[in-house]
């Protein structure tokens, strides 16, 4: 029999609870989204995507909690918390859930970039 372990304060990694994921996420391994961070622009290379939010990989100095701007289109950045980080890889959801039609665009863009 193992001892019990104490409650951990750390967020839950990459993975963990996906029974409580609120959004269908969509794989989006590789595509680049533009992250906006104390004035400063930093690159995301997704893994995947959601109308609730993303998670991808990033050298971005970030801390659980704050909140950036993501570049998910050309026209405004879409605000988001940063829920977890794991070395560079990171868990972010939206302040407002996006579109499907958004998430849908996006998924397209990749796919046909993906095909040249």
């Amino acid at each position: 029999m193992s001892a019990p372990q104490s409650p951990s304060s750390d967020p839950p990694a990459p993975g963990a609870g996906d029974d409580n994921r609120r959004a269908e996420r969509h794989d989006l391994t590789g595509a680049e989204i533009k992250l906006i961070c104390d004035g400063m622009q930093f690159t995301i290379r997704l893994k995947d995507l959601s109308c609730t939010g993303i998670c991808g990989l990033t050298d971005a100095p970030l801390a659980p909690r704050q909140v950036v701007g993501l570049m998910l289109d050309k026209w405004e950045p879409v605000p988001a918390q940063i829920r977890w980080i794991r070395k560079a890889l990171i868990g972010a959801s939206f302040l407002e859930p996006i579109a499907p039609e958004l998430v849908a665009r996006i998924k397209r863009s990749h796919a046909s970039k993906r095909r040249r």
